[in-house]
């Protein structure tokens, strides 16, 4: 199925939006007649979690409406056929969380915290006493963990997995409200935001005893209304990006350094606002970031940015549709997660009449259709390219010429498109 962001949006009148990611190019709006969900979407907007597995996801609603408040996508590729477990939440959802074993709901009122196993979509027994409204959700990476985030004192609680036995934070955070809260990639710690100094805080998942605490600088303090302020970085082990509310900045912070740097600032104009998202692509050949945030008094009031994760830079080209197909409501939230199914590619070499590498624009072109799949640009150095298509094709090349330059004057040798 190829490299897809798929969400929900609040405020539209199709909700749900899929785009088609590909390699060079603007992404390509889906069919919204593949797109499956309750229809029943609160004010305060949505919640969307994808497996490590980069398969299934699951999606809240912000709906108080039992049977119509989440749902678990089999194939978040295409969000058809969702699964609406037996069990009701009787509350309004907020957040969730999916491991490869179990996926998580958390609501503003009780039952507060439901889990699932996704083999056959039971409940399993999870002691829900002394929680309140749940903030965040994470598993840890190695699917041995939950955190949870919620507004009863001491406000931080870790699950075990395997019994779904707890432990309390026995630091207390400060007061204050709406803790984001991400495991480190080795899973033995993770890290909490919150709008009240400390405002980042690094705790040990197996003690809950903080063992880091800032508390310089208040520009790094997520308001309130926020969705997804801190997400693992994708290639840095133990660090995070995280989108901070009421200014332009993302920020970077490594648990190992306990360094907290500005990662980038938007460059739109006005601050991300309340209501953001932030989503890595999982894919670290895309080496991308999305940020959902507002554009000030730009029409419409909300936008993707994409960001380069090595050098913290825009992508030069910002695609319209990430305006023009998914801005959403004003007041709404909006989650994406982004999947894909394994790449294939298409390797070659260009060379000039004088067989000089050359760096030349390569697109591939499905067969059957003429759809622009992927492009690229040769080395200028060794004349390779890598062009990432969806599936086995077949496709064809086009090399692009250099003013002047006839097409029968480039040499170049391809392979059919192979698994990366």
């Amino acid at each position: 199925m190829g490299h897809r962001m798929a969400g929900i949006i609040y405020g539209e009148n199709v909700a749900g939006r899929i785009l088609e990611l590909r390699q060079g190019l603007d992404p390509l709006l889906v069919s919204s007649d593949l797109i499956s969900y309750p229809g029943s979407i609160g004010s305060s907007g949505a919640f969307a979690a994808l497996a490590p597995d980069l398969k299934a996801g699951v999606v809240t609603f912000n709906s108080s409406t039992s049977g119509q408040n989440f749902r678990y996508y089999p194939d978040m590729n295409t969000m058809a056929n969702p699964v609406a477990p037996a069990a009701g939440f009787a509350a309004a959802t907020t957040v969730c969380a999916i491991s490869n074993d179990y996926y998580a709901i958390g609501g503003t009122g009780s039952p507060f915290l439901y889990v699932f196993k996704r083999s056959d979509h039971s409940l399993a027994s999870v002691a829900t006493t002394g929680l309140s409204s749940i903030y965040a959700l994470d598993f840890s990476p190695d699917g041995t963990k939950l955190v949870v985030t919620h507004g009863n004192s001491p406000y931080i609680r870790v699950y075990n997995t395997s019994t779904w036995g707890y432990t309390d934070a026995v630091t207390v955070p400060a007061g204050g409200s709406n803790y984001g809260v991400a495991f480190t990639s080795d899973s033995t710690r993770f890290v909490v935001m919150c709008n009240s100094s400390p405002y980042v805080s690094i705790y040990n998942a197996t003690t809950m005893v903080r063992s880091y605490g800032y508390t310089a600088n208040s520009k790094y303090t997520p308001a309130t209304n926020y969705i997804r302020p801190l997400v693992r970085h994708p290639t840095t082990a133990n660090s995070f990006l995280m989108a901070i509310s009421g200014s332009p900045y993302i920020a970077e912070f490594n648990a190992d350094t306990q360094v907290l740097t500005d990662f980038t600032a938007l460059t739109t104009g006005g601050v991300i606002g309340a209501g953001y998202s932030l989503i890595v692509d999982p894919d670290p050949s895309e080496d991308a970031v999305y940020l959902r945030h507002n554009v000030g008094s730009t029409f419409p009031s909300r936008t993707l940015s994409k960001f380069k994760l090595s050098t913290r830079a825009p992508y030069a080209s910002q695609a319209a549709i990430y305006r023009n197909a998914m801005w959403g409501n004003v007041g709404g939230l909006t989650p994406f997660v982004i999947t894909y199914d394994t790449p294939y590619k298409i390797t070659g070499t260009v060379r000039d009449i004088s067989n000089n590498p050359v760096a030349r624009v390569v697109r591939a072109h499905r067969r059957d259709t003429g759809e622009l799949a992927a492009q690229t640009t040769s080395s200028a150095s060794t004349g390779n390219y890598d062009l990432r298509v969806p599936d086995i094709g077949p496709y064809d090349v086009q090399f692009m010429t250099a003013a002047g330059e006839l097409l029968n004057d480039l040499f170049y040798a391809q392979t059919e498109p192979q698994p990366v």
